[in-house]
């Protein structure tokens, strides 16, 4: 992967061509913790806001600390390929329901979402669209099924009833993602109920939707799950007609933005780093 340095200049409709985004493609960017050392996560903390510091230092344990910063100088970094802005000088704004945006006064047409969990973040970035990214580590304490009739729409969890453990926790993490990619992309949060809208799994397709007792049309949602080896499982949902395609960047400190590389699923909704 090739680094690149963003100018501080102005964004123009000129300059955003050269992102190499269209229509329907996500570019994902995502760091591993452990891949940061103290001198790494001092140079992170520098393109960060006085808030963002603020924040970080809040945490109780150093490992939260270190994700935060991390995850939040990953964004500046993603957004700094895309526009002609320096990771510093990023602004956002919360929606009401608590979905950060990017701060309109910028002029930027950017979509970003953010997730992490124990030792990744993910950011992904997209044109246009709605867009929502949720990861989750693998290794995380089991209670899928007590969740999942709690909190799951019955054809889902009829979906896990009598799977080995295994791939319960396997199956129960794919829906639970994809549930939290699509909350994140609407900026719901948790007040929509996670038993009025399902997803389906098959091997031969990408995940689909449906819904309970709404009006919104499930074909104009397009979703994809990442594999990152055996650790991580993510989920991308993105609001839009057209066909999703994925590239991806691996960032290594010093966290500078690199050219993604583009992607092949090994099935049609799963792809694999």
């Amino acid at each position: 992967m090739n680094c690149v340095t963003p100018s501080s200049e102005k964004p123009t409709p000129e300059n955003l061509r050269s992102s190499q985004l269209v229509l329907g493609r996500v570019d994902l960017w995502y760091a591993r913790t452990a891949d940061f050392g103290e001198s790494d996560l001092a140079d992170c903390r520098r393109v960060l806001s006085p808030d963002e510091v603020a924040q970080a230092g809040r945490f109780r344990f150093d490992r939260d600390r270190k994700l935060y910063v991390v995850a939040h100088a990953l964004v500046r970094t993603a957004l700094s390929h895309h526009a002609p802005l320096s990771a510093g000088a990023w602004r956002f704004r919360t929606l009401a329901r608590g979905k950060p945006i990017i701060d309109p006064d910028l002029g930027v047409s950017l979509q970003f979402n953010l997730s992490h969990t124990r030792g990744m973040a993910i950011c992904g970035v997209t044109l246009a669209g709605d867009l929502g990214v949720d990861v989750e580590f693998l290794g995380r304490p089991r209670s899928d099924l007590k969740l999942a009739r709690r909190y799951f729409a019955a054809a889902e969890t009829a979906t896990l009833e009598g799977l080995d453990p295994e791939t319960l926790h396997d199956r129960f993490l794919q829906f639970w993602t994809l549930k939290e990619s699509y909350i994140k992309a609407v900026g719901d949060g948790l007040a929509m109920p996670l038993e009025r809208f399902a997803f389906r799994l098959d091997e031969r397709r990408p995940p689909t939707i449906s819904f309970s007792d709404s009006t919104e049309d499930p074909t104009r949602w397009r979703f994809a799950q990442l594999r990152f080896g055996g650790e991580h499982l993510a989920s991308i949902a993105l609001h839009g007609e057209i066909p999703m395609s994925i590239r991806a960047a691996r960032v290594l400190p010093p966290m500078s933005a690199c050219r993604p590389s583009p992607l092949s699923p090994v099935a049609n909704n799963s792809w694999r780093l």
